[in-house]
């Protein structure tokens, strides 16, 4: 009686019947053949020891033995297949070394990530560490596969991982991905349940990114700006309750910085309704650790309008320049924390990152330009009234003018090390700066000519290497 191997129905014979020796008429307490035969029966194994193997020894070696040859025959054909496409020594070495013994020397196979998991890994900790965009991490936690924020993250992830490895045709994959998300959004935004969520509001942000990591000379600043003026439409939408998370503040304030530096760079004033906005939730926004920046925006755009009209001497516009770079001082360096209660009394305080630091730096460097501009010979307008004062005016103007750009320089190691990262390119602009300021001494922007060409070699930025020719032929480093 047979059956299939380590499952049906157990066979109700005896033990020497079971191994094919006798045959069993299942007599108990034992079977008749084992008594004409003088032997003890060994009698019947107990139910539940059946249910689990119940056939015999001889049928068990002839399903082990057709497995072997079953296994024998996939071997011939791996084998045959390998000879027919050779594999190079690495796979072969690899093909030869079973997984299991081979935990001790572990080096000798490599697990790879997917593509799109080491590209997301390189952008968080190297591109955006430090930024605006490290806050959300939440939303990068909980990014599904297929949504908007998923490839509108992939996009810029992808276009650094081409830069940071030295591997341009990952750059066409990034363009596609950026065609994708650019679709995925525009759909999410004719989408009632999906226009103002947080998701959509973060690849509108992710888009931007993505031209500035790219960075076609050509269209990196049309496209960057259409972004940002992009998502604060969604912002207004969006009303007052985006600000009672903590990422819906994150949004507004990354949404609001780049407004505010385009409207700097452009010599424009914010949007009415933004000022509005922004009276109503100063509460939470003033809680920020960042936003309460935005006051010194302000005042130095307000600034800049009136020197960009101002056609004389104006003591107005000097008094302004110095309450703002005394306002400055207040936030500049650290910020002092009082201990908490039963601790020991000790000064604890909080460094301000130096991207942060160095924004302001650039700020009180431009105002003190400005004031140059006024009482000295290099400047424009030359109208003074009192030429001892403004001697001494123009004396700490030009020191701290080189003290602040001696900070900047010295600075830039910070983000050169390890690697170049997207605060670098920030640096690229601070260091522009310095070298087009004609008041500095000639070796500082030398220098400044020096780390941008550096940066731009190591970032393999090649906007930055012509920048620093066009530099040189005009005499400037």
């Amino acid at each position: 009686m047979k059956g299939n191997q380590f499952m049906g129905r157990p066979q109700e014979s005896c033990h020497r019947r079971r191994e094919r020796r006798i045959q069993c008429d299942k007599k108990r307490p034992g079977c008749k053949a084992c008594g004409e035969k003088f032997l003890d029966c060994p009698g019947y194994r107990p139910p539940v020891s059946l249910e689990f193997k119940d056939e015999s020894l001889l049928a068990a070696r002839k399903v082990q033995a057709r497995k072997r040859k079953q296994s024998t025959k996939e071997n011939a054909t791996r084998l045959r297949a390998e000879s027919e496409f050779p594999a190079n020594a690495r796979q072969k070495h690899h093909a030869e070394t079973p997984f299991w013994d081979s935990l001790v020397s572990s080096d000798l196979y490599h697990f790879h990530l997917p593509m799109r998991d080491v590209a997301l890994s390189c952008f968080v900790t190297k591109c955006i560490q430090g930024t605006l965009l490290s806050e959300l991490h939440p939303l990068y936690a909980d990014v599904l596969p297929g949504s908007p924020l998923s490839f509108a993250l992939y996009a810029p992830a992808l276009a650094w991982l081409a830069i940071d490895s030295g591997q341009p045709g990952l750059m066409a994959l990034a363009h596609s991905q950026y065609c994708q998300a650019v679709r995925r959004t525009k759909q999410a935004l004719s989408n009632p349940k999906e226009y103002l969520t947080d998701d959509t509001l973060a690849s509108v942000l992710h888009l931007g990114l993505f031209e500035m990591i790219s960075f076609d000379e050509s269209t990196v600043q049309a496209s960057w700006c259409a972004h940002r003026f992009g998502a604060l439409e969604m912002v207004k939408l969006r009303g007052i309750e985006q600000l009672n998370t903590h990422v819906g503040r994150e949004l507004y304030v990354a949404v609001l910085v780049g407004i505010r530096t385009i409207c700097v760079r452009r010599q424009t004033k914010l949007p009415q309704w933004v000022m509005e906005f922004e009276s109503k939730a100063s509460k939470i926004l003033d809680a920020h650790p960042i936003y309460h920046i935005r006051r010194i925006l302000d005042d130095f755009a307000d600034i800049q309008l009136r020197q960009s009209i101002c056609t004389s001497f104006n003591t107005e516009i000097i008094n302004q320049c110095l309450q703002l770079d005394e306002a400055i001082s207040t936030i500049y360096g650290y910020e002092l924390i009082a201990p908490p209660v039963g601790a020991v009394p000790a000064d604890t305080h909080v460094i301000l990152k130096t991207r942060r630091l160095n924004m302001l730096r650039i700020i009180r460097l431009q105002l003190y330009c400005w004031i140059q501009e006024h009482i000295s010979p290099l400047g424009p307008v030359l109208q003074t009234t009192s030429s001892e004062i403004d001697a001494q005016l123009s004396r700490r103007a030009y020191e701290t003018m080189k003290a602040i750009a001696t900070a900047i320089l010295e600075s830039a190691q910070q983000f050169l090390t390890p690697c170049v990262t997207l605060n670098s390119r920030f640096m690229i602009f601070y260091l522009y700066t310095i070298v087009q300021q004609p008041l500095l001494p000639d070796q500082l922007r030398t220098r400044a000519s020096e780390l941008i060409r550096f940066i731009g070699k190591e970032g393999k930025i090649p906007e930055a290497l012509r920048a620093t020719e066009r530099l040189a032929i005009a005499g400037l480093s």
